[in-house]
């Protein structure tokens, strides 16, 4: 099947919750089940931008077993580097292997733990995926926002398409442009 590339963009101005970015994110996850819930129905896949995006990068990510995420330690304060044990709702057991240390060019440095300590995390504590880019980075940020609340609904066989790699230099471009931008 040759599928043409489309996009459809649903601009949201108008619904009057959706000004609070809380409110919004509250629809994102709960109702639309984090971009999936149109996904068995109408073969769709949601993403989501609001003018306070980019605050969080797990902000529109379902966070699965298996992938590493950074967190904050809520004993010490600690920013830890954890594989994902277990998910229960917004609740997850993790595994912490590192602290996370300086930011460069080169990325964040890992400082590796003698041992691994297991945690009871919830999901106001996930700062953000090891994937992506450091979450202080403003130019990633601008890219989660648009000037009013929309909705991108993105065709699943379409996705299945997609390349990761040409995805992440696409990325990686956008993030330069910005930051050229100002």
């Amino acid at each position: 099947v040759n599928l043409s590339p489309r996009t459809t963009l649903l601009v949201c101005p108008n619904v009057a919750d959706w000004n609070s970015w809380e409110q919004f994110r509250e629809f994102f996850d709960e109702d639309l089940d984090y971009g999936n819930g149109l996904q068995e129905e109408f073969a769709c896949k949601v993403v989501a931008f609001h003018p306070e995006g980019g605050k969080e990068s797990q902000v529109f990510h379902r966070i699965q077993e298996g992938e590493n995420i950074v967190v904050r330690c809520p004993t010490s304060g600690d920013e830890l580097a954890c594989l994902v044990q277990s998910v229960d709702g917004q609740a997850y057991k993790v595994s912490a292997y590192a602290t996370m240390g300086e930011i460069s060019e080169h990325g964040q440095e890992l400082n590796f733990l003698e041992e691994e300590r297991v945690l009871q995390v919830t999901d106001s504590a996930v700062l953000s995926l090891m994937d992506d880019p450091p979450p202080t980075c403003p130019e990633k940020e601008a890219l989660s926002r648009a000037p009013r609340p929309i909705l991108h609904l993105l065709r699943v066989k379409e996705l299945e398409c997609v390349d990761e790699d040409v995805a992440k230099e696409t990325l990686d471009k956008n993030v330069l442009l910005v930051a050229e931008m100002g």
